[in-house]
């Protein structure tokens, strides 16, 4: 199945719970839906987030110094998916907030708060596969981070594993936020990957905002905002939501 029969391509807008408040939190995401984002990754605190970059990693730092817990994150999610039931939620995070927590109670939570996938960010096969049939007991799926130029028999193997509910293209070597060029390339190579693609595909890191993101959109390939808007998240600043996400 190609990605071409998926007609509505997401709008992703990441966001770190927790920062500046949870209070704040909660009311940037609701004005994120508003300004046209139409699934959510809702970002989960970490001591370590060591794939992020610079500005995702002082929002990590400033939920923290808040007490922004997992329990805290399923929390939003429920009001947020009793306030928007159509928009699709996605928990981004390590692996080490499921361990502590406890994958089987997590799976129950995400379920109960209206969760419907995960990220995994540092989870490596093994890792997901060992997690798998949990997350089918709950009807769980997962959304596999591969970079755009990997070669061909290593994603088509991924592809095979079970659950999955989108494939993320990471668009840049480095962490999040890392500029992104030569845009109409990179959109052209993971539509070519999307053809052979049995599942959504969505293209993030570097991606500023939808207008940036055009030629993924134009491709049919969801795009993924995080850093662009964590930085004015972090100061609260929503009037800019609807200049990234416009």
């Amino acid at each position: 199945m190609s990605t071409s029969l998926h007609t509505h391509p997401p709008i992703v807008a990441y966001a770190t719970i927790g920062c500046p408040t949870l209070e704040a939190s909660l009311n940037w995401i609701r004005k994120l839906i508003l300004g046209g984002a139409n699934t959510i990754e809702l970002g989960v605190p970490s001591k370590n987030p060591f794939a992020d970059g610079t500005v995702i990693q002082k929002a990590h730092h400033t939920a923290h110094q808040n007490g922004a817990t997992l329990t805290h994150v399923f929390e939003i999610a429920k009001i947020i998916k009793e306030e928007f039931p159509s928009t699709k939620l996605v928990l981004c995070t390590y692996l080490k907030e499921i361990q502590d927590f406890g994958l089987e109670k997590s799976c129950r939570a995400m379920c109960h708060a209206g969760i419907e996938t995960t990220i995994f960010i540092d989870a490596n096969i093994d890792e997901i596969q060992q997690m798998i049939p949990c997350l089918q007991t709950y009807h769980q799926r997962w959304i596999p981070l591969i970079p755009f130029d990997t070669p061909m028999a290593k994603f088509q193997a991924i592809l095979t594993l079970p659950q999955i509910d989108s494939v993320y293209a990471i668009t840049t070597r480095g962490p999040t936020g890392t500029p992104l060029f030569d845009i109409e390339n990179v959109a052209q190579r993971i539509s070519n990957r999307a053809e052979k693609c049995p599942y959504p595909m969505w293209a993030g890191f570097g991606i500023s905002s939808v207008h940036a993101g055009r030629p993924f959109l134009e491709k049919n390939i969801g795009i993924v905002i995080g850093t662009a808007l964590v930085r004015h998240q972090i100061e609260n600043d929503t009037h800019r939501i609807q200049e990234i996400l416009g």
